[in-house]
């Protein structure tokens, strides 16, 4: 919006000004230029003197830079490549299979805390670390964890949020259907470390909840499902909710017909910036035999056997990989 205001409203001249022309023509184009370097914020502008990278020599060759701040505990070196691949895996699809563009190097910043206390202090919220286990922060545009549960736990908390970072920069967040927002997040979410490749392992939780919730008759119809509001989403049945969501990215992932239909929502959503979008109307238009026949190939995917799926990855071309630790205490 910026830009075209700047456009349009530059100021006409007469013949006898062509200096003054040229000044505003110069002022303009120099505006143009830093708000679109400018776009995605100054969080490239400071490097760590000595970062502790396991992947890239230099940032300057990178598309992404992955920065974990550790505030309470060491990373084990297990967690931090299950997180390393895990979180550049969702970037890769984002920017080089769905082909949305962004501002390179791409930054994810993701803060890890063990002490529930820390986590609070972070947020200026007591108790919240009882309520959440990790949070995006859009301003920030920071994912923050706390370690509770299991370490598979964490790594999909700190993956599934970081979706949402990668996917919030270049679509909003209110037009972007929930079931896809939080399908991909859960997605992703399951993704790990298998040498270079990139695992993506069927959810088996969600994966019971879904065949119970099909069996009992109370798997809801998706042509009232896929275009909830985000305050009915959580107003139902939110666990039922997110494995509707996970299931229905499984399938799409699962073939070139699929796939193609998030690219084409995504491309949609980033570069037509519609104030609404209708999902029914997406699956009618892009995927054969409409929202009608995919619901009968989810019902079938459901009570089905999911295999795991592998992505390879080039990280190690991509990415520059850090961890700083963090003896400092949260002072808020």
């Amino acid at each position: 919006m910026k830009l075209v205001l700047l456009l349009k409203n530059k100021p006409m001249y007469s013949r006898g000004e062509p200096m003054k022309l040229l000044q505003d023509h110069a002022r303009t184009v120099f505006l143009m230029v830093f708000y679109i370097i400018g776009f995605e914020g100054v969080a490239y502008a400071q490097v760590p003197s000595q970062p502790n990278s396991t992947t890239q020599k230099s940032l300057k060759d990178a598309s992404l830079r992955i920065t974990i701040k550790a505030y309470d505990f060491e990373l084990d070196d297990r967690t931090r490549r299950d997180l390393e691949l895990g979180l550049a895996n969702v970037f890769t699809f984002f920017h080089y299979r769905f082909r949305i563009g962004y501002h390179l190097p791409f930054h994810m910043k993701v803060n890890m805390f063990k002490d529930g206390a820390q986590f609070d202090a972070f947020f200026n919220e007591p108790g919240i670390h009882r309520r959440v286990a990790g949070r995006y922060t859009f301003r920030t545009k920071e994912v923050s964890v706390h370690w509770t549960g299991s370490r598979d736990k964490v790594i999909s908390t700190a993956i599934h949020e970081t979706s949402h970072r990668v996917l919030g920069a270049a679509i909003r967040s209110t037009t972007c259907p929930m079931w896809l927002n939080e399908g991909l997040a859960e997605y992703f979410g399951q993704g790990r470390a298998s040498g270079n490749n990139v695992v993506i392992k069927p959810n088996t939780y969600q994966e019971r909840l879904l065949r119970d919730a099909l069996r009992n008759g109370s798997l809801p119809a998706l042509k009232e499902h896929v275009n909830l509001h985000i305050i009915a989403w959580q107003g139902g049945n939110t666990q039922l909710n997110y494995a509707i969501a996970w299931s229905m990215v499984s399938l799409l992932m699962s073939s070139n017909q699929g796939k193609a239909l998030i690219q084409k929502i995504l491309h949609e959503l980033a570069y037509d910036r519609p104030s609404t979008f209708d999902s029914v109307l997406a699956f009618d238009k892009h995927y054969k035999g409409g929202l009608t026949y995919f619901e009968k190939e989810w019902h079938k995917y459901i009570e089905g056997r999911k295999k795991s799926i592998s992505y390879p990855s080039d990280v190690r071309r991509r990415a520059f990989f850090e961890v700083i630790p963090s003896t400092l205490r949260v002072n808020r």
